[in-house]
């Protein structure tokens, strides 16, 4: 007789894989989490700051020793808060974490929901921002016009660096540079004084021809690089 796997199962989390993903959102400063197990990348999303809905890339050098989550951990999307709950209450408890994942895809299964004690916390579609990641980074971008390359523009253009340098309640800063008008949410880009900050200028080529792609790379050391991709107009 064959019995059918269940299309749902509860998985016991290691802690540290929560870790971990707590400490990327941290990093990438994004309030929406993401993990592609397929393509072994950890992307954020905010949804609460000025920067709405910029993605944020986490691109590791292989040089430095970087943590992994577990072989077995699904992809997953989340909120940063959320995993800050569920790790509190493992750790006022000492009850396991329970991560309810999908059973039928392979490395497609996603999470679904996370527990612990009285904590339950709902995943987001897992497979909607991977989309929207894959719309970005392997369709418009390789499909756009690079129309400028500035390297290290902290250091070498002084209106980006009073730009990135506003405090919060400056606003999104609006300043012309080379012909072409940026506007800047304000702390969007949480970066260090050692950091080094390149930007690419696309302009992408399908829907509207007044629509650009700003591509922030922010290379840390110890950590890799950091892409902050966000979409605006051309005036």
């Amino acid at each position: 007789m064959l019995i059918e796997q269940p299309s749902v199962i509860n998985r016991i989390a290691n802690r540290s894989d929560l870790e971990i993903l707590l400490d990327r959102a941290k990093l990438l400063k994004s309030n929406i989490i993401v993990h592609s197990k397929a393509k072994s990348v950890f992307f954020g999303l905010s949804q609460e700051y000025q920067d709405a809905n910029v993605l944020k890339v986490l691109i590791p050098d292989s040089k430095y020793e970087i943590k992994h989550l577990s072989l077995s951990f699904p992809n997953i999307a989340c909120y940063a808060k959320d995993l800050n709950a569920i790790l509190n209450a493992n750790k006022s408890s000492k009850h396991n974490i329970i991560v309810e994942t999908t059973n039928f895809m392979g490395k497609n299964d996603i999470a679904l929901t996370m527990r612990c004690d009285k904590e339950l916390k709902l995943c987001f579609d897992y497979f909607k921002y991977e989309r929207r990641y894959e719309k970005i980074i392997n369709t418009e971008i390789p499909n756009s016009q690079l129309l400028y390359h500035y390297e290290d523009i902290k250091n070498t253009i002084e209106e980006f660096n009073k730009a990135l340098s506003a405090k919060a309640d400056d606003g999104i800063k609006k300043f012309g540079y080379n012909g072409f008008i940026y506007f800047i949410p304000p702390t969007f880009i949480k970066s260090v004084k050692s950091d080094i900050i390149d930007l690419n200028v696309y302009k992408l080529f399908s829907g509207t021809n007044d629509t650009a792609l700003l591509e922030f790379i922010i290379k840390r050391k110890k950590v890799g690089e950091i892409k902050i991709i966000y979409r605006t107009h051309i005036l």
